[in-house]
């Protein structure tokens, strides 16, 4: 499994998106299988979404203040059609 993570300063009551998209490598389809954010986010009322589609992901990061938000996006390989 791989993962993408970073923080990202984000504006509270304002969705910050992230696009993902080229996720292929080496004869693999990175299939997306789960978005986090830190313990501490949570508990500070930050949700995050993850929405699917062919070759892109779209993560969804709300806040009720503006803060800075450490995520992740854990990826699975599979391999590409033939």
């Amino acid at each position: 499994m791989r993962a993408l993570s970073a923080t990202s300063r984000v504006v509270g009551q304002d969705p910050y998106e992230l696009r993902i998209a080229g996720i292929t490598d080496g004869g693999q389809a990175w299939e997306p299988v789960a978005a986090t954010i830190s313990a501490g986010d949570q508990t500070a009322g930050v949700s995050v979404s993850l929405e699917k589609a062919t070759g892109l992901v779209r993560v969804t990061i709300q806040s009720p203040t503006s803060r800075s938000v450490r995520w992740n996006v854990k990826f699975e390989g599979k391999p590409l059609p033939t």
